[in-house]
């Protein structure tokens, strides 16, 4: 079931990033070939980017692919090794759901407020964090589900 999860996220991270792709050649070739410039499609490109990043990035941090520091893989002493992961994972745990909160609760306030290039509510955008950190929250449980199984 997680393998299909993680597939799906890969699959919409992929797609966003394709998406991206197809607005920046849209917008190069409107510029250099057809000489005239849409001002939505750099707007559009950042939020592509920016929902892609969030939304890779949590599966990315589940799979230990994400940038981090592997001192404790070298931990010889295998309960202190655990103890440093379970404390890692909780405070990721914590403060991603803070985040998943504080940033839900601004995007929601920001409503009637609507891009400049676009045209949408600044909301869209801004619902990236949200996502990004509850994706993320998931994730981060189910590791310390898993290594509290695995003891």
């Amino acid at each position: 079931m997680l393998k299909k999860i993680n597939s799906f996220f890969i699959f919409i991270a992929s797609a966003l990033l394709i998406l991206n792709l197809i607005n920046l050649l849209f917008s190069v070739i409107g510029r250099y070939v057809f000489d005239f410039s849409l001002i939505w499609t750099e707007e559009a490109s950042r939020y592509l980017l920016i929902y892609m990043v969030l939304i890779a990035a949590s599966f990315l941090a589940n799979t230990n692919e994400h940038m981090r520091l592997d001192v404790i893989d070298r931990i010889k002493n295998k309960k202190i090794a655990f103890l440093i992961f379970m404390y890692t994972k909780l405070i990721t745990l914590l403060v991603a759901s803070v985040f998943t909160y504080f940033s839900y609760k601004y995007a929601m306030s920001i409503t009637i407020f609507p891009t400049i290039g676009l045209g949408v509510s600044k909301t869209i955008p801004m619902l990236s964090l949200p996502i990004g950190f509850f994706l993320l929250s998931i994730y981060t449980s189910i590791q310390i589900v898993k290594s509290l199984l695995k003891r």
